[in-house]
């Protein structure tokens, strides 16, 4: 913890991934997209989607097609998956030892959000927890136009606080994302950590 102290310290602006990093929300959308491949008659597998968990909308669905052999109609089950989730918006938690960095930092150092999800997913999540207005920045998929691990979200996100992209500091969750964090040049966090940390402070 004493290192993750001195990262802190360090940056002068800290950006954070969204889906699994700041939000437990890994089991609604594994739910809401279940409900988008049904509507081409798909059972999504469970194992599938857990080891794909943190990919953007259309890498998720190329990734199905190509592993399947299928077309699918990505429009209607964008569309279905994303109102399953808001649907369930009720069942969204945060991940409290991520958020309690943001609320620590707030107003004394710039903050932003990278995401590789939809604008209309991230805003409605963090607006239902009420973290929103916690952020100087939130940057998606619908802002760049390409996903990680492309660096251009946490270029962006950089850009927003009106900082070098190697004076800010990263959390992220996914492996895409630690590498997208990376190629921007940042330091990066992976939250594994500090849900460790924070679960063997709880256990202690």
């Amino acid at each position: 913890m004493l290192a993750l102290e001195a990262l802190l310290a360090e940056a002068e602006g800290i950006v954070f991934d969204c889906d699994g990093t700041l939000l437990d929300n890994v089991e609604l959308y594994r739910q809401a997209w279940v409900e988008g491949f049904a509507s081409p008659g798909i059972d999504l597998d469970r194992h599938w989607h857990a080891q794909r968990s943190g990919l953007s909308e259309n890498v998720l669905i190329d990734a199905f097609e190509r592993e399947y052999g299928v077309t699918v109609d990505r429009q209607n089950v964008v569309r279905r998956m994303r109102q399953a989730y808001l649907e369930g918006l009720d069942q969204l938690r945060e991940l409290t030892p991520v958020t309690a960095i943001v609320r620590r930092f707030y107003g004394s150092k710039p903050l932003a959000v990278a995401s590789g999800g939809s604008r209309q997913i991230v805003l409605a999540s963090l607006r239902r927890l009420g973290l929103h207005d916690l952020f100087d920045g939130v940057v998606t998929f619908d802002d760049v136009g390409v996903a990680k691990p492309r660096p251009e979200l946490f270029l962006q996100a950089a850009r927003c606080l009106a900082l070098p992209a190697p004076r800010c500091l990263v959390f992220e969750d996914s492996p895409q994302g630690i590498e997208a964090g990376r190629r921007a040049g940042m330091t990066v966090v992976d939250v594994a950590h500090v849900l460790s940390v924070a679960s063997d402070m709880d256990h202690g």
